[in-house]
């Protein structure tokens, strides 16, 4: 008896990460900043104009700027996923690079920058998510992690595509699909 107690709960436990992963999927995305702005590639919803959102960089340093959705658009051109919508954005507060591929979050998030670490409470409970970026040979993986990023377990992966030969940095944790 006292067995089955302990299946149920391990079977719970990967219910609530799949939950976490679900609600998290929903409200990230990928975003870049081009010569014509900043486009949003993100599973679709429809995002009013004016809606607010994170920009993450997780690269080797590590920033956070805020944007607001100022109507749609196409979406990022290295972003090859079904089920996608396009916005443009507008940056608000803080600094992107151009040609930063960035973790977009819908929403009010609470983002610390720590070091070359990003920390943020994306989905309200008392668990912290790690942003992380890295590259494969022809583009950039975008992860996010519940608790320490490559320790913890993977939430959320999304993939932009340069096309141009880069120096691999990613494990095969943070690649696999």
């Amino acid at each position: 008896m006292r067995a089955i107690g302990i299946a149920t709960f391990i079977v719970l436990s990967c219910m609530t990460v799949d939950a976490r992963a679900a609600d998290l999927t929903a409200r990230l995305g990928i975003a870049v900043q081009t010569g014509h702005g900043v486009c949003l590639s993100i599973p679709a919803q429809a995002l009013p104009t004016h809606t607010l959102l994170s920009l993450v960089d997780p690269g080797s340093e590590p920033s956070v700027a805020q944007a607001e959705v100022t109507g749609g658009g196409k979406g990022c051109p290295g972003v090859k996923s079904k089920g996608m919508v396009g916005y443009r954005l507008r940056i608000v507060k803080g600094h992107v690079d151009d040609n930063a591929v960035l973790i977009a979050a819908v929403g009010d998030v609470a983002i610390v920058v720590s070091g070359n670490s990003v920390i943020a409470h994306i989905d309200k409970d008392a668990r912290p998510e790690a942003f992380r970026s890295c590259t494969s040979a022809d583009g950039v993986h975008l992860t996010v992690w519940d608790g320490a990023a490559l320790k913890g377990t993977r939430l959320w992966h999304a993939y932009y595509y340069l096309g141009q030969d880069l120096e691999p940095s990613c494990t095969e944790q943070e690649s696999a699909d």
